[in-house]
């Protein structure tokens, strides 16, 4: 565990905002939980999220960048990642940041930041909208999968800045989870949706290097609700870039053996190839190491 990590601190109003969603989290079994997965409809086309505002009682948030910083290759092979992650529960005294490049020319670094104390501004109930304003750190993004997003960001701790736009590249890229139902788990009630075949365009300069962005990828994870760890046996992810499109899996168990319950598997994915939209269930794919 991380020295810096610190512990929630659930205010009252937590607990009397959210009193019958704890309720159904604590009765969450294993039969309940399957009976939700098998409800969810295949689907021919995707639908989109329910809202993309920012707000609680807890806001999970990720950005993925991918991008080519040689000159001398195609700009469809990536050798640079860059993600942001976080987390904003401000009625459990909660915050958390984390950030990570993976390249193969630049210093590669991951950070993570903990606090009690609010590092987020949530501005709007209607579109996805978050700003962070820390001395090593600073980031807005703002806008819809409609009409696209900005990014603008500043990490000092990797070294790496830029003025990015998100657009579709293709507009059926988008999965949300469990057809916008809320998923209820012991660890989890949450809605969330990823949205996974974006162009990315811009500048950015990382670590003394300016790059210009016209053909990069992202990534968007965003989810409202709560969120604990406790019963998270594991997450896994993956997507896939092609110049036809894109494929995202997302496959997590959930640990139910302090219920003599077992393991639970469980899973969704999509994928957007030449215009058409696939949407895969729990036994369609399996993630492994």
């Amino acid at each position: 565990m991380p020295t810096n990590e610190v512990e929630p601190k659930p205010k009252i109003k937590f607990f009397l905002k959210n009193l019958r969603t704890l309720i159904k989290m604590k009765r969450a079994s294993r039969t309940r939980i399957e009976e939700f997965v098998k409800s969810n409809k295949q689907l021919n086309e995707p639908i989109m999220p329910s809202t993309e505002g920012t707000g609680g009682p807890m806001e999970e948030g990720m950005i993925y960048i991918m991008f080519n910083s040689n000159e001398d290759t195609s700009k469809d092979i990536f050798d640079n990642v860059y993600r942001f992650f976080w987390v904003n529960a401000p009625d459990l005294r909660f915050s958390f940041l984390d950030a990570f490049l993976v390249s193969k020319t630049f210093k590669q670094k991951q950070w993570e930041k903990f606090s009690n104390q609010p590092m987020f501004k949530n501005l709007s109930k209607t579109k996805f909208h978050q700003e962070v304003d820390l001395v090593d750190c600073k980031f807005e993004f703002d806008g819809t999968w409609k009409n696209g997003y900005t990014f603008s960001f500043q990490d000092k701790q990797i070294d790496i800045k830029g003025n990015l736009v998100f657009e579709a590249l293709d507009p059926k890229g988008i999965l949300v989870y469990y057809n916008d139902h809320l998923a209820v788990t012991p660890s989890m009630a949450q809605r969330f949706y990823d949205i996974f075949a974006i162009k990315v365009t811009g500048e950015i300069e990382i670590q003394g290097k300016k790059i210009k962005i016209d053909n990069g990828r992202g990534i968007i994870e965003h989810g409202l609700g709560i969120f604990s760890n406790f019963h998270i046996y594991d997450w896994r992810w993956a997507n896939l870039q092609f110049t036809e499109g894109s494929v995202h899996l997302f496959y997590h168990s959930i640990d139910l053996r302090k219920e003599n319950e077992g393991i639970f598997e469980a899973g969704e994915g999509a994928a957007v190839m030449n215009g058409k939209w696939y949407h895969f269930q729990p036994n369609d794919f399996k993630l492994q190491n």
